[in-house]
């Protein structure tokens, strides 16, 4: 975890000096690498204070919230191919692109209702989410960079991303593709932080009542 938060600090660091464009506009540029830099230090936190526990449940509880988050980044991968690489013409395509963000949105809460369940208690279910959260926030942040970085020359070449670049005062079009990625990734950390812990919140809530 704390290898993939270092990732995403590097991928930023390397982009903004790249792309030095990037911050323009100055207040919003510095504002979403505050967001980034502000949450990436509160997974941080969040690990190391999670981590050191040691009892059982504890222990549990992030083992299975791994392949939670796992599963949940496996959805975003397939949004994110479908949204920035193929074509959205295809009624195949929109329908596995809906399909699997509303899965990757929806998954913290199932996470949260089945650690409840086996647990017993809320709690269990609010940390399941929250480490789902996490976990596929990271996950999803250096996916679609990976994708970015590697099939720039499809990206830049995509038609909606040329329309968005002629209306938002962008240095080029490779500045304003790595840029809308960028900001992208950078809200699937805070979905994955923020949205985890509600769903798995509400589901550590519903998961209770079924048990009993």
């Amino acid at each position: 975890m704390t290898g993939a938060v270092v990732l995403c600090l590097s991928v930023t660091t390397y982009s903004l000096l790249q792309y030095s464009g990037l911050l323009i506009p100055l207040r919003t540029g510095l504002i979403y690498v505050g967001v980034l830099v502000l949450t990436c230090l509160t997974d941080l936190l969040i690990v190391w204070r999670l981590t050191n526990s040691t009892n059982t449940e504890s222990l549990w509880i992030a083992h299975q919230s791994l392949k939670w988050g796992l599963l949940i980044a496996g959805f975003w991968l397939i949004e994110m191919v479908t949204g920035n690489l193929l074509d959205a013409r295809s009624g195949t395509v929109r329908t596995l692109y809906f399909g699997s963000s509303l899965l990757a949105f929806m998954l913290p809460l199932f996470a949260g209702i089945w650690g409840s369940r086996k647990s017993g208690r809320v709690r269990a279910g609010m940390l399941m989410g929250l480490w789902s959260g996490i976990v596929s926030g990271l996950l999803a942040f250096l996916i679609l960079m990976t994708i970015t970085y590697f099939f720039l020359n499809i990206m830049r070449s995509d038609p909606q991303n040329v329309l968005q670049f002629q209306g938002s005062g962008a240095r080029d079009l490779t500045t304003f593709v790595i840029g809308d990625s960028l900001a992208g990734a950078t809200g699937h950390l805070v979905i994955g932080l923020i949205l985890g812990t509600a769903l798995g919140s509400v589901g550590g809530l519903i998961g209770k009542r079924l048990r009993h």
